[in-house]
C-alpha cells in the first residue's frame, strides 16, 4: 500500500489517503472514504475481504458511490460459495458493533462484497519489475482521472487486458 502511495505521488498531484496512516483514527476512515474520497483503490490480498474495518471501507465507498478501483495481488482469492457462507462468522459482535456504528450491516458488506465481483480488476505482480509495477499503478491513475470526471453507476465494468499490463 506503501508502495502505491509513494509511486501514486510521482506520477500525479492527487492527494492519497492511506488508512493505515490512520490507525489511531479508525473511526473516521468511513467518513472520509463518504465525504472526502473521489476514489477508493481496494488493493485484494489474501486478507482483504476478511478485514473488517476493510469491508467498512469498501461498503461505504459502494454505498456512496465513490469510485472503485480494484487492485488484485498475486496472493489474492476471490470471493467463493465457502467465504461468502462464513461471513456471518467472519467478525464478533464487537467488530459487527463498529460496523453497524458506521452505518454498515452484514446485508450491506455482502452486497458490497457481491458487486465487487462484477467489477474488473488490475493485476498487480509484486515481484514483477518495476516497470511492470509502475505501468500498473499508471493505470491506476488514469482510472482515477477518468472516475472522477463521470458519475460512477453500479452496473459499470472496467476490463484491463493483462497483457496491456505487461507491455
Amino acid at each position: 500500500a506503501r508502495y502505491f502511495k509513494v509511486t501514486i505521488a510521482t506520477f500525479s498531484n492527487m492527494h492519497v489517503f492511506l488508512d493505515s496512516d490512520e490507525l489511531d483514527n479508525l473511526d473516521n476512515i468511513c467518513d472520509v472514504v463518504r465525504t472526502r474520497s473521489q476514489n477508493v483503490v481496494v488493493l485484494l490480498t489474501a486478507e482483504t475481504l476478511r478485514r473488517m474495518w476493510c469491508a467498512a471501507e469498501i461498503t461505504t465507498a459502494i454505498k456512496n458511490k465513490v469510485h472503485i478501483i480494484l487492485v488484485e495481488c498475486g496472493d489474492y482469492v476471490a470471493m467463493d460459495e465457502e467465504i461468502w457462507n462464513e461471513m456471518e462468522q467472519l467478525w464478533d459482535a464487537k467488530e459487527k458493533h463498529a460496523l453497524a456504528v458506521q452505518g454498515i450491516s452484514m446485508q450491506d458488506v455482502q452486497k458490497a462484497y457481491w458487486h465487487l465481483s462484477t467489477v474488473g480488476t488490475l493485476r498487480f505482480d509484486r515481484f514483477g519489475t518495476i516497470e511492470q509495477q509502475n505501468l500498473v499503478v499508471k493505470n491506476v491513475v488514469e482510472h482515477c482521472s477518468s472516475g472522477n470526471n463521470r458519475k460512477w453507476r453500479s452496473d459499470e465494468r472496467y476490463d484491463v487486458n493483462a497483457k496491456q499490463l505487461s507491455e
